[in-house]
């Protein structure tokens, strides 16, 4: 996993709005890597 519980739970909203496109798109990334590594782990 790329992104910890504590690191998923600190994020809000508001924060996400906030973020420059280039870290979003770096974090979407992240985001999807750990939601296939679920998926298959399920």
């Amino acid at each position: 996993m790329r992104l910890n519980e504590h690191d998923l739970l600190q994020l809000t909203d508001d924060e996400l709005l906030e973020l420059p496109e280039e870290t979003l798109r770096t974090l979407s990334i992240k985001l999807l890597n750990d939601l296939k590594l679920v998926v298959l782990l399920t």
